[in-house]
C-alpha cells in the first residue's frame, strides 16, 4: 500500500475530465445542430464544407444576376417592340403613300413632317431606354476607347501626269468608270475600254458618228454623239444603237440622276430617258448649243453657248440662270458643295445653288480654252487647249501644272481613285500616286458594347448580351425624305432593312431571355443539390447525438462516484499505523 501517489484517483479523475469534455461537445452540436463546430471537429469535412457553402452563396447570387439580366432584356425589347410597332410600321406607311402621285409637292411636305415627328420618337427611345443607367439601345453609349494607327496612304498627284495612249489615233471625248472598267468615246464611233487606264482595248459601236459623252447608270453604259446617235450597253463591249426619236441634233452630254437620264446637244436640244432606249424632247428655252449637264442630287445644271445656264429640278422644265458672261461654257461639275464651270477664254465661273454665279481667274490667257472639268480627292481638275491642266481646292484658287503634253486635253474624268484626261490623236494622261504615311490617335471612339452577366458561381461563368443601337442613323433612316416620289421609293427599302434589322435584334433578345431562364433553372437545381450534399457533411444526426450525450452523462456520473472511491483508499493506509 502506498500514501505518496494516488495513481487510481489519478486515472478516474482523467476519465471523468474526458468524459466531461465529451459532454460539453456533445452538447454544443445538439445547441447549434452542426456536426462541425470547430476544425477539430472534423478537419477535411470543414474545408470540404466550406468550399461547398462558397458555391451555394455563388450561386445564389449568380440567380439573382440572372433576375437582373432577364428584366434588362425585357425593358430593351420592349424599347424594339416601341420602335417597331409604333414608329417603323407608321413610317413605312407613309412611305407607300408618298410614292403615289397623287399627292402634290405641298402634300408631300406635310407628310414629311410627320416624318420628322417619328424620327424623333425612335431617337427618343433608342436614347432613353435604359437599365440601371446602362444605356440598351443605342450603342454610342458604350466605353471609350482609345486607337493608335499608322497608315500608308495612295493618293491621286494631280501635280505629275503619266502619258499613255489608246492604240487608236481617235480622240478620247468622254470617259466613264463601272467600278472595274473604263469605257472612253470618241470621233467616229471609236471606243475603247481599260482596267487600268493604261492598256486599252478597242471595241467595234457600230456607228462613224462622233461619240461625245458616256454615262454609266448602274447596269449599264449609254453614249451619245453627233446625229443624235445614242448607244447603249451593258459591258462595254457589245453595244446597241438606239433611237433618240426625231432628233438629228448633236447630242453633247448626257447624266443620269437616278431614275433617268438627261441628254443636251445643239440648238438648245434637251431629251430624257428613262431606260436609255425611249427619248422624248423637251423644251430648253434656248437655240443655243448646250454642251454638258450635271445632277446634285437635286437639280440639273446645263451649260452652253454664250454663257448660257439652265436649271431644271425634274428635266422637263428647264429655268434660265445668270452666268454674268459671254463665253461658251463647255463642261460643269459639283463637289458636294460647289458647283464650277469652265469654258473659252479661260473662263471659271461657280455657284453654291445654280443661280447666283461668281468669275474666278484661272490663270490662263484669254484666248486659251477650258473643255472639261471634274472634282475628286479635295481637288478640281480643269483641262483644255494646249495640254493644260490647271487644279483647285476651291474652285477660286487655281495653280496651273505641268501635264508634259502639248496638245488639246478634250475630257478629264475622276473615277474614285485617278484622274484621267483625254487628248487628241488617242492621247490618255493619268494623274501620279502620291505616297504619305499618317499615324492616328483616336479617342472616344464608340464600340457597339457587349454586357456581360455572371450567371454562375466560378471565373469564366458569364454570358454575353449584345447590345445594338437603333437610332435613326443605326437604322440607316436618319435622312430619308418623302418629298418627292423617287426618294420616297427609296425610303420603303430603306424602312423595310430598319424593319429587318428590328425583328432580328427582337429575336436576339428574346433568345437571349430563353437561355437565361435555361441557366436560372439549371442554377437552381444546383444550388440544391450540393446544399443537401453539404448539410450531410456538416449537419448533425440529432438522435445519434442524444445517444452520446446520454451516454457520456451516465459515464461521468460514474466517473464522479469512483473518483470518491479511489480518493478513500489511502485512509486504509491509517489503520495500519493505529
Amino acid at each position: 500500500m502506498i500514501i505518496n501517489h494516488n495513481v487510481t484517483a489519478l486515472n478516474t479523475f482523467n476519465k471523468l475530465n474526458r468524459n466531461s469534455n465529451n459532454t460539453t461537445s456533445t452538447m454544443e452540436k445538439l445547441s447549434s445542430g452542426l456536426r462541425i463546430n470547430k476544425a477539430k471537429d472534423d478537419s477535411a469535412g470543414l474545408a470540404i464544407s466550406e468550399k461547398m457553402r462558397a458555391q451555394i452563396r455563388g450561386l445564389q447570387q449568380a440567380q439573382s444576376n440572372i433576375q437582373d439580366g432577364i428584366s434588362l432584356i425585357q425593358i430593351a425589347e420592349a424599347g424594339l417592340g416601341n420602335i417597331q410597332n409604333s414608329n417603323l410600321q407608321r413610317l413605312r406607311e407613309l412611305a407607300v403613300q408618298s410614292a403615289n402621285d397623287t399627292l402634290t409637292d405641298d402634300d408631300r411636305k406635310q407628310i414629311q413632317q410627320e416624318v420628322m415627328q417619328i424620327k424623333n420618337g425612335i431617337n427618343e427611345i433608342a436614347n432613353n431606354t435604359e437599365f440601371n443607367g446602362i444605356k440598351l439601345l443605342n450603342r454610342d453609349n458604350g466605353d471609350s476607347i482609345s486607337t493608335t494607327t499608322t497608315e500608308i496612304n495612295t493618293s491621286p498627284d494631280v501635280t505629275a501626269w503619266n502619258q499613255y495612249s489608246t492604240g487608236d489615233t481617235q480622240t478620247p471625248n468622254g470617259f466613264a468608270w463601272n467600278g472595274n472598267q473604263y469605257v472612253t468615246v470618241g470621233t467616229n464611233g471609236s471606243i475603247q475600254t481599260s482596267n487600268d487606264g493604261k492598256t486599252w482595248t478597242s471595241q467595234i459601236s457600230g456607228t462613224n458618228s462622233h461619240l461625245e459623252d458616256v454615262e454609266w447608270n448602274g447596269s449599264q453604259f449609254v453614249a451619245v454623239g453627233t446625229g443624235g446617235a445614242i448607244l447603249t450597253s451593258s459591258d462595254g463591249v457589245n453595244w446597241n444603237p438606239e433611237s433618240s426619236g426625231n432628233n438629228t441634233e448633236n447630242i453633247y452630254g448626257i447624266e443620269w440622276n437616278g431614275s433617268s437620264y438627261v441628254a443636251v446637244g445643239s440648238n438648245g436640244t434637251i431629251l430624257t430617258s428613262n431606260d436609255g432606249s425611249s427619248w422624248s424632247t423637251e423644251s430648253s428655252g434656248t437655240t443655243d448649243h448646250l454642251y454638258d449637264v450635271k445632277w446634285n442630287g437635286s437639280q440639273f445644271i446645263a451649260v452652253g453657248d454664250n454663257g448660257n445656264i439652265l436649271s431644271s429640278t425634274n428635266g422637263t422644265s428647264w429655268t434660265s440662270e445668270t452666268s454674268g458672261t459671254s463665253s461658251s461654257l463647255f463642261e460643269v461639275t459639283w463637289n458636294g458643295s460647289q458647283y464650277a464651270a469652265v469654258g473659252s477664254n479661260g473662263a471659271i465661273l461657280t455657284s453654291s445653288d445654280g443661280s447666283s454665279w461668281s468669275s474666278q481667274n484661272s490663270g490662263l490667257s484669254s484666248t486659251e480654252g477650258l473643255l472639261s472639268i471634274d472634282y475628286g480627292n479635295d481637288n478640281y481638275v480643269a483641262v483644255g487647249t494646249n495640254g493644260n491642266i490647271i487644279t483647285s481646292s476651291d474652285g477660286v484658287s487655281w495653280t496651273i501644272q505641268d501635264s508634259g503634253y502639248s496638245n488639246t486635253l478634250n475630257d478629264v474624268f475622276w473615277n474614285g481613285s485617278q484622274f484621267t484626261a483625254g487628248g487628241n490623236m488617242g492621247a490618255v494622261l493619268v494623274s501620279g500616286e502620291k505616297t504619305t504615311s499618317t499615324t492616328t490617335t483616336t479617342t472616344n471612339l464608340k464600340e457597339q458594347p457587349l454586357l456581360y452577366l455572371q450567371v454562375g458561381a466560378n471565373s469564366g461563368d458569364s454570358f454575353q448580351v449584345n447590345l445594338t443601337n437603333v437610332t435613326t442613323i443605326g437604322l440607316g433612316i436618319a435622312n430619308i425624305d418623302l418629298t418627292n416620289r423617287q426618294d420616297a421609293e427609296s425610303a420603303i427599302s430603306k424602312i423595310d432593312e430598319a424593319l429587318k434589322k428590328v425583328s432580328s435584334e427582337r429575336g436576339k433578345f428574346g433568345a437571349y431571355q430563353n437561355a437565361l431562364e435555361h441557366i436560372h433553372n439549371n442554377s437552381s437545381n444546383y444550388e440544391i443539390n450540393l446544399t443537401a450534399s453539404e448539410s450531410r457533411i456538416r449537419d448533425a444526426d440529432l438522435a445519434k447525438q442524444m445517444m452520446k450525450f446520454t451516454k457520456e452523462q451516465i459515464l461521468s456520473q460514474a466517473s464522479q462516484a469512483m473518483l470518491t472511491q479511489a480518493s478513500q483508499q489511502p485512509q486504509q493506509a491509517l489503520q495500519l499505523l493505529k
